[in-house]
């Protein structure tokens, strides 16, 4: 017998407005489907009795989190499933796609795919999928990888990763991975790239070393010269090349720090490139000003940047420049994070905000600053776009008939 819960909202979000507007929602208890959705509040025969929402509530679709490092297996002390996927519940996100490192071993074989798979085993309480690796060497296992159930494409660091396992990859690397993968694309199959977009150069390199000399490490702008945006804007021409070269092949930006690269990602989506890029709460929710000494929690790579990239960053989401928003969610224990030294330079870089990203960027919105932003593409960035991304919007992202409820 088919049990279907009846929810009726003054303040829901819907595919169809980014304002909150009263809903009829059903929802099928045994499919956990959306069975039907009715716009205003309906109490008649053709729906039933429903269950008021709290008129102060805004119902909103499943949150999606399309990067997080779980570390699970092999790194467990820094984070496992079980802990993951609870805290990811407790702030509204029911569906997260973990990043190929930092387990031992990376899912960057069919091997190492399985061994991820068997440590969730009894472990999740919430959905959740894969981003495979591409890394140098690898190119022969990620046809097979992409086939199988839960992955949706691949991770490259153009960086150091900060682990041994999981290496970066040069421009020549990127190619064989975009040459082996491009018959695949014209199969119809999307191949979906991920790219930590930081490039050393010798120049840069020399610079920053220069820049550093004498300065404590303990002071959030030291670290700050140690990824100069020179980094993110070398890597990202660097891929908007070689896109030339392979068209098909869908490249996502992970981490977007700074703005001074939106001109051109413009201008290469302008030229039909398909190029989608992300950035992520902590940079738009803190500044490097605000960060105070010794404080390593705030470390992350690319690094937070001034107040004034901030407001540039919240208008390129505003106008649609930047296509989600996600958590980097990356812990790590305190040993390893140096929380005892303080030393930015030493420490793991890797902010823990799983289920809080969403509630912090609402609460800075609501306290105004000159922030005007409907909490329907708030809505739109955190859940729609990150399943369009995974390609599974066809079951998560909106409150819509047919979709998963949570």
């Amino acid at each position: 017998m088919k049990i279907v819960n009846k929810f009726a909202a003054e303040k829901a979000i819907l595919p169809t407005s980014y304002e909150p507007q009263p809903a009829t929602i059903q929802v099928d208890d045994q499919s956990g489907k959306i069975f039907d959705v009715f716009g205003g509040i309906r109490n008649d025969k053709e729906v039933g009795d429903v269950v008021k929402v709290d008129e102060k509530d805004i119902i909103l679709p499943g949150l999606v989190d399309s990067h997080v490092h779980i570390n699970d297996p092999g790194r467990e002390e820094w984070e496992g499933f079980d802990t993951a996927t609870q805290a990811a519940l407790s702030g509204g996100v029911t569906a997260l796609i973990d990043m190929p490192l930092n387990s031992i071993p990376p899912t960057t074989t069919i091997e190492g795919l399985d061994a991820k798979k068997d440590a969730t085993v009894g472990r999740i309480h919430s959905d959740i999928g894969f981003w495979a690796g591409s890394v140098p060497g690898n190119e022969e296992h990620l046809e097979a990888l992409l086939e199988q159930e839960g992955v949706f494409g691949f991770k490259s660091f153009m960086i150091d990763s900060g682990v041994d396992e999981f290496s970066s990859v040069s421009p020549e690397d990127i190619k064989m991975a975009f040459k082996e993968l491009t018959d695949v694309a014209k199969r119809g199959k999307n191949v979906t790239m991920l790219f930590h977009a930081e490039k050393e150069t010798k120049k840069i390199d020399e610079k920053i070393e220069k820049n550093i000399e004498g300065k404590s490490t303990q002071e959030y702008s030291t670290y700050l010269l140690t990824h100069p945006e020179e980094y993110e804007l070398e890597a990202i021409s660097t891929l908007i090349e070689i896109m030339k070269e392979y068209p098909d092949i869908h490249v996502h930006i992970v981490h977007l720090s700074t703005a001074k690269a939106l001109p051109m990602i413009r201008q290469a989506r302008a030229d039909g490139m398909k190029l989608t890029v992300e950035t992520c709460f902590h940079y738009l929710y803190f500044n490097s000003e605000e960060i105070p000494s010794a404080r390593v929690e705030y470390k992350a790579a690319p690094p937070v940047r001034d107040s004034a990239n901030n407001q540039l960053l919240w208008k390129a989401i505003k106008d649609g420049d930047i296509d989600l928003i996600t958590s980097d969610h990356s812990p790590a224990d305190a040993e390893t994070k140096k929380i005892d030294k303080g030393d930015f330079l030493d420490g793991w870089g890797g902010i823990a905000s799983l289920g809080l990203g969403f509630q912090a960027l609402y609460t800075k919105i609501q306290k105004g600053g000159g922030l005007d932003f409907p909490i329907g593409q708030l809505v739109e960035l955190t859940s729609r776009n990150p399943a369009i991304l995974a390609g599974f919007d066809d079951r998560k992202g909106s409150i819509k008939k047919g979709l998963d409820a949570g």
